[in-house]
């Protein structure tokens, strides 16, 4: 697995255009700091068809992202005004999932492959639950709820 090594300080950037990714040095540029050895795979890194580092790293810059970063509520405008510590932690914990997970990926195809040619077991072979079971959530009220007209 490849080191994940931060250079300098990472500063808060202004928008998320300012943050870079350098495929050839495998470098992350957040405001003035560089994070080393992010693969191209864990930048490129998907989950329904959000870019995660990205997405993760837009919502923390100056003017921030999404539709609070153009909204006209105040609210929306209260920002940090630097990149705190423990964002680097995070991010450095959430580059490092992702890569440890990029590198299971082959474990976890062969494994859902082993699954997939096993035995199936049918719904009907399954023991059935009690009826009070199959009711949907918030139809079992307690005592408290009738007493509150709920």
């Amino acid at each position: 697995m490849p080191s994940i090594t931060v250079e300098g300080e990472l500063t808060l950037p202004e928008k998320p255009a300012d943050i870079k990714y350098d495929t050839k040095s495998e470098s992350l540029t957040v405001g003035s700091g560089i994070v080393a050895g992010v693969t191209p795979a864990v930048w490129a890194f998907e989950v329904s068809s959000m870019q995660i580092v990205k997405k993760w790293l837009g919502y923390r810059t100056a003017k921030g992202a999404g539709r609070s970063a153009n909204s006209t509520s105040p609210l929306d405008h209260i920002r940090p005004a630097e990149w705190p510590h423990e964002w680097t932690t995070e991010l450095l914990e959430l580059l490092s999932v992702l890569q440890r997970t990029i590198d299971l990926r082959p474990t976890g195809v062969e494994l859902l492959d082993r699954v997939l040619a096993g035995p199936l077991i049918k719904a009907t072979d399954l023991p059935q639950p009690p009826p009070a079971l199959r009711q949907p959530p918030g139809s079992n009220r307690g005592p408290a709820q009738s007493s509150l007209g709920l």
